[in-house]
């Protein structure tokens, strides 16, 4: 939620996972622009969650951060196969164990992706 209240800013998992789906297919705004979307979003400063246990995947992420609130979501491009995670967190106690819990989501979701590619 917005910290202006008389702007509501609500999303969600769903919402997000579907963005970055489209956004990763280039079916957002079209081909030119979603390519420009990604290059903008591979750019994203904040690296202390997902990045940080992920070195080895290339990242176009967006985070978000409000008072007990920490979203982190995006496409994750890697050498076995790509995959699109969105997490959020909220109502935490702590921000570092929040992060933490979501580095450790973002790492079994790349574990899963890289198994499913070696599938036959």
């Amino acid at each position: 939620m917005a910290k202006n209240p008389k702007y509501v800013n609500i999303s969600s998992v769903s919402d997000l996972g579907t963005f970055f789906s489209r956004l990763y297919r280039h079916a957002l705004v079209g081909a030119p622009y979603d390519r420009q979307m990604i290059e903008l979003l591979g750019r994203q400063k904040d690296m202390e969650c997902f990045p940080k246990v992920l070195p080895d995947f290339e990242i176009a992420h967006k985070t978000g951060e409000l008072a007990g609130i920490y979203d982190d979501g995006g496409i994750f491009y890697g050498k076995s196969g790509d995959f699109v995670l969105v997490v959020m967190s909220e109502n935490y106690e702590q921000r570092e164990i929040a992060i933490d819990k979501m580095q450790k989501i973002s790492l079994a979701a790349a574990k899963a992706a890289v198994a499913l590619t070696k599938q036959p």
